[in-house]
């Protein structure tokens, strides 16, 4: 039976932190819809590195993480933070976060929701993600993409160091390359162009902006 995703993650916290330093670019671009103060969700915070990047615009944010281990690395990285009271750290699961119904300006979750394996779970942390968000405000969604290069096959039709695990070659499980003692891999669903678009279209939300990037798929949703 594979492992827990929360388990993996909770397993390689110091070295994911070590390979995660720097926020994504379009997530800096995406915090300048906001004002300063404004209270944003950073669902599946890993690290803390999304959540500095909001922290040091003047907002407010509630990092949340499955991994124990994960938010330990966030209080450490935040760690200067702390004192200003403007962030708070919960462990949380995605598929049913301990928030009120329109409790934040803003929510992302990004490289989260690929690591659940079904189409039905991967939508419900959608609604959940646009529940606690409140009306007017954006929620910003990444996922990896079948385009990222690392899943480009070599000559004999293999990837190195991904498994694939269900009827297509969308979900597979990845090893982590940066530990050799974590031989537990990580599930991930590759989303094809478009696919995340059609995941949210049965929310109560407008779509202003989807694209690739990075090799990632990315959707922004106005509330």
């Amino acid at each position: 039976m594979p492992t827990p995703i929360e388990d993996v993650y909770d397993s390689i916290s110091d070295s994911f932190d070590d390979t995660r330093s720097r926020p994504w670019e379009f997530v800096v671009d995406h915090l300048k819809h906001f004002t300063s103060g404004q209270r944003i969700l950073d669902a599946g915070c890993g690290n803390g590195r999304h959540a500095i990047a909001c922290l040091e615009k003047g907002h407010e944010v509630v990092c949340s993480d499955i991994s124990e281990g994960q938010l330990e690395m966030a209080r450490k990285n935040c760690e200067k933070y702390i004192s200003s009271g403007n962030i708070e750290f919960v462990k949380a699961d995605l598929l049913e976060l301990p928030f009120d119904d329109n409790s934040f300006d803003g929510v992302m979750a990004i490289a989260v929701i690929h690591h659940l394996k079904t189409r039905p779970e991967r939508t419900k942390a959608l609604q959940e993600l646009t529940r606690v968000c409140k009306p007017g405000g954006k929620v910003l969604v990444s996922t990896w993409s079948m385009n990222h290069k690392r899943f480009e096959p070599r000559e004999n039709g293999t990837i190195r160091g991904v498994e694939v695990v269900g009827p297509t070659d969308q979900d597979v499980t990845v090893a982590w390359s940066k530990d050799k003692d974590v031989p537990e891999k990580r599930f991930y669903h590759l989303y094809r162009s478009g696919e995340l678009t059609d995941e949210a279209k049965d929310l109560k939300v407008e779509l202003i902006e989807e694209n690739e990037a990075f090799g990632n798929c990315i959707i922004t949703l106005i509330i």
